[in-house]
C-alpha cells in the first residue's frame, strides 16, 4: 500500500484558491435586497413628523422640501420646535398660509427625558392621520414626488415601513460606504424575518400602534437611537416593508466628524437594550472575520514564499509557486468582490467598487476606534438621567 504525499505548496495553493472564491460570498453585498411594495397603489392620508427642537438652521430648507410635495391624498407636516425658540417660530411664520403645516412645541421643563423622543411623541399625538412618517430635520426630499413614491409602501396590510436616507454626495466616501454596508444588514434582517433595527432616520408606522404599545416605553433612558428602538419594538414578521427605490429615498445631510462618531456611539450604547441582537451581530462579525482570516493567510503565504525565494541559495520552485499563487489569488478575490459589490453600489449611488473593497479592510479598525472612544466616555453622556 502506497501513501501519496501531497507537497506542501500544492496544499497551500489549494486552500488559498478555495478561500479566494468562497470568502467574497461572506458579505452583505451578495444578499439581494428586493424592493417591493403592495400591489394596491391607493395613497393613504399621512402625517410627516419632524422633531426640530434644536435645529433652527435646517428648518427653512426642510419646510420648503416637505411642504412642496405633490401628493394625491391629504398630508400634514408636523414640526416640533423647542418652547421659546423665537428663531424657529419666525421661520415657521413664512409658511403659515400653507395648509399642510402644523407645528407644536416641546416644553423646556423636559430635562430628564430624551428631547428627541419626547418631541416625536408630541408630534405623534398632534398628528391628524393614523399613518405617520417619522424623519429627521437633517433629511431632505430630492424632489416634489418623494412622498408619492414612499407612500406606495404603506398599506392596510403593513404595520411598519423602513426607508433609506443615504448621505449626500459631498459626504466623506467612507461615511457613505459604512452607512450603506450597515444598512444592508438591517434591510436583509427585515427581508428574512423580523427586522432588527435601522441606521437611517426614515420610518412609517401607525399612530394607533405607537400609543397602544406605549411608544418609547422601555428605552426612555437612552437619549438617542429613536428610530433604532422603534423598529426593534414595532417590527413584525411579514408586515414590515422596506422602501429602497431611489425615488423613495431622502437625502441625509453631510455629517461632521463629531456627529458621525456620536451616531455610532449611541448605536453601540442602545444595542444592549434591543431584542434579536445576537443573530444580527453574529452575521456581521462572521462576514468580517472570514475576510480578515483570508487576508492574514494570504499575507502569511506571500511572506513565506518571498522569504524562501530571497533566503534560499537555490531558487525554490515551491516558494515561487506559493508566492505567485498567493498574489494572483488575492487579486482574483479582489476582482470577485468588486464584481459582487458593483451592482449594489450602483443602485444606491454609493462609492466606486474598488474603494468599497478597500474600505472593507478598514471597517474593523474604525469600529475598534469607535468602541474604544465609547468605553472612554462617561456612559451617562448617552442617557437622560442616572438610574
Amino acid at each position: 500500500m502506497y501513501m501519496v504525499t501531497i507537497p506542501l505548496h500544492i496544499i497551500v495553493v489549494a486552500v488559498l484558491l478555495v478561500l479566494a472564491v468562497v470568502t467574497p460570498l461572506f458579505s452583505p453585498f451578495i444578499r439581494k435586497i428586493k424592493d417591493r411594495h403592495p400591489v394596491n397603489d391607493k395613497l393613504l392620508p399621512l402625517s410627516i413628523i419632524i422633531a426640530a427642537p434644536d435645529n433652527t438652521r435646517q428648518l427653512d430648507r426642510v419646510l420648503e422640501g416637505f411642504l412642496s410635495q405633490e401628493y394625491d391624498a391629504d398630508y400634514q407636516v408636523v414640526i416640533v420646535i423647542g418652547e421659546g425658540d423665537g428663531l424657529s417660530e419666525d421661520i415657521l411664520k413664512k409658511y403659515k398660509d400653507n395648509p399642510h403645516l402644523y407645528y407644536t412645541k416641546l416644553p423646556t421643563s423636559s430635562r430628564y427625558l430624551s428631547r428627541r423622543k419626547l418631541a416625536i411623541t408630541i408630534g405623534m399625538r398632534a398628528a391628524k392621520h393614523d399613518w405617520c412618517v417619522l424623519t429627521s430635520v437633517h433629511c431632505l426630499p430630492k424632489d416634489s414626488q418623494w412622498l408619492r413614491h414612499f407612500a406606495k409602501y404603506i398599506s392596510d396590510e403593513t404595520n411598519l415601513v423602513i426607508g433609506t436616507t443615504p448621505y449626500e454626495a459631498s459626504s466623506p466616501a467612507y461615511y457613505r460606504y459604512d452607512q450603506l454596508r450597515t444598512a444592508l444588514y438591517h434591510l436583509n434582517s427585515a427581508q428574512r424575518g423580523t427586522a432588527f433595527s435601522t441606521n437611517q432616520p426614515l420610518i412609517a408606522l401607525r399612530k394607533e400602534d405607537f400609543f397602544q404599545k406605549q411608544g418609547f416605553a422601555g428605552n426612555l433612558e437612552y437619549q438617542r437611537a429613536e428610530y433604532e428602538h422603534l423598529v426593534n419594538k414595532f417590527a413584525t414578521k411579514e408586515r414590515t416593508m422596506i422602501a429602497v427605490a431611489p425615488e423613495a429615498r431622502l437625502v441625509l445631510s453631510k455629517p461632521t466628524k463629531k456627529q458621525w462618531m456620536y451616531r455610532h456611539m449611541h448605536s453601540i450604547d442602545s444595542f444592549k437594550s434591543m431584542k434579536r441582537s445576537f443573530s444580527f451581530r453574529l452575521r456581521y462579525h462572521v462576514d468580517l472575520w472570514t475576510m480578515h482570516i483570508y487576508n492574514v493567510l494570504t499575507i502569511s503565504a506571500i511572506v513565506y514564499g518571498a522569504w524562501g525565494v530571497v533566503m534560499s541559495r537555490q531558487m525554490s520552485l515551491a516558494h515561487i509557486v506559493i508566492l505567485s499563487s498567493a498574489i494572483l489569488l488575492w487579486i482574483l478575490s479582489f476582482v470577485i468582490r468588486c464584481a459582487i459589490y458593483a451592482p449594489v453600489l450602483r443602485y444606491f449611488d454609493n462609492v466606486h467598487p474598488i474603494k468599497a473593497v478597500i474600505f472593507d479592510w478598514l471597517v474593523s479598525w474604525y469600529n475598534l476606534g469607535t468602541r474604544l472612544k465609547y468605553y472612554a466616555t462617561d456612559k451617562y453622556d448617552f442617557m437622560t438621567h442616572k438610574l
